[in-house]
């Protein structure tokens, strides 16, 4: 994805505590929603030398091949233009300042409601809210094993299959998707109106 494009198409991880912490109701294929965007880094972002245009290119699952520059900084979050503007929770690295650009592999994910609920109400927030359709989703099946008392992913037999809605509760705590989603507007907000939230019932009912 290249600045933003609108209809491009972008792989979002959703984890099943981000649904039953009540911040969304189950996500539905079809479904037209607005969220922000969470970045991780498994490793740390390096600087790189600017570029003309910055990109995120998936790799696999919600992950990707990501660069751009870092466009807000605050002591407990920041936040870089992947080609969309991505935010991340935390102290952002010693040497960053606005304008440096990164680069590295990133998890893209849905806003915990960290920024909604709490970085946009701030005087200086940048507006990180798109509108998005949700246009297929996966859920992880990928068998664990035990590895010291810990339930851990076995990488190696990574498996997903097709789902008309995610079922948060259904399929326990530790369930956790992929949305493949269209952008629908390249304008970013500061807020999501309960309208942007809301969603139709489960196919099933539920």
């Amino acid at each position: 994805m290249k600045g933003g494009i609108l209809n491009s198409h972008l792989n979002i991880g959703v984890d099943c505590w981000i649904i039953r912490d009540g911040n969304y109701a189950n996500f539905i294929r079809g479904q037209s929603i607005s969220f922000a965007l969470e970045f991780f880094a498994p490793h740390k972002l390096i600087e790189v030398a600017p570029a003309d245009t910055p990109y995120l290119n998936n790799s696999y699952g919600a992950y990707h091949e990501a660069s751009g520059p870092i466009v807000h900084l605050m002591d407990n979050w920041w936040a870089v233009n992947f080609g969309i503007k991505l935010f991340r929770h935390g102290k952002p690295p010693t040497w960053a300042k606005i304008g440096s650009w990164v680069q590295g592999f990133v998890y893209v994910g849905v806003d915990p409601f960290y920024y909604s609920k709490e970085f946009s109400l701030a005087s200086n927030a940048i507006p990180l809210i798109y509108n998005w359709r949700v246009e297929k989703i996966q859920r992880d099946v990928t068998p664990m094993n035990d590895q010291e008392n810990i339930h851990i992913y076995d990488r190696s037999l990574r498996t997903w299959i097709e789902v008309d809605a995610t079922d948060a509760w259904a399929d326990g705590l530790s369930a956790s998707y992929l949305l493949q989603c269209a952008l629908l507007s390249k304008s970013e907000q500061r807020r999501i109106t309960t309208s942007q939230l809301s969603c139709p019932s489960l196919p099933n009912g539920k």
